[in-house]
């Protein structure tokens, strides 16, 4: 995969969400969330996801990576896309600076799915964030970890079905260089969609 695909993979989504008729090049970057979900949520634009679109991911079942990780990113782009947070240390938080938080990240906290989180990486990475939690939530996350069991009112989504069949990290896609084989490329891309990206890698993007 070309370098430009990487650090663009965002800004390539973007482009196909406006354009219906770039199919293969959807398919392609279904095939990178399905196969190496790394390489979205750690894209290093990552934090210009629109909420729809980052909500869009957190639905999806079949993504296979630690939900801690999933975790840690919303968190990232929760905390980016709030204004009165800036680069503030959470122990400088306010009950305002964490209801702001909460705001943002409102549609994305129930698609967490909290079951597929270890108890101690619980502790560490999300009680520090606990009160974006609603209290019912808490309190059944904090059921399912005493006893193991989640009660029939349960308002946390079950695990993803690939949660625990293998490290996405282990997983690799073809290394091609896109922009330079255009054999290569058609793989991915439609004659259409290959000549509009060489031209103008975003053409709906400055």
């Amino acid at each position: 995969m070309s370098t430009w695909v990487q650090h663009n993979l965002i800004k390539i989504m973007h482009t196909v969400s406006l354009h219906e008729s770039f199919k293969r090049l959807e398919e392609y970057c279904d095939k990178i969330l399905e196969e190496e979900p790394h390489m979205i949520f750690e894209a290093d634009d990552f934090l210009s996801l629109k909420e729809s679109e980052l909500v869009d991911l957190l639905n999806l079942d079949n993504i296979v990576m630690d939900e801690i990780e999933i975790w840690d990113s919303i968190i990232k782009w929760g905390t980016m896309n709030t204004s009165t947070l800036g680069k503030k240390h959470i122990s400088k938080w306010t009950p305002q600076d964490f209801a702001a938080l909460e705001k943002t990240l409102h549609q994305c906290i129930p698609l967490i799915r909290y079951n597929d989180i270890a108890s101690d990486d619980y502790f560490v990475k999300v009680i520090p964030y606990r009160k974006i939690l609603p209290k019912d939530m808490k309190m059944e996350i904090l059921g399912y970890y005493l006893k193991n069991s989640v009660p029939q009112s349960v308002k946390i989504l079950p695990p993803r079905s690939g949660s625990k069949i293998i490290d996405s990290k282990h997983v690799k896609t073809p290394n091609i260089n896109i922009w330079g084989d255009h054999s290569s490329a058609i793989q991915y891309f439609s004659v259409e969609e290959y000549e509009v990206f060489k031209v103008s890698p975003c053409p709906v993007f400055p």
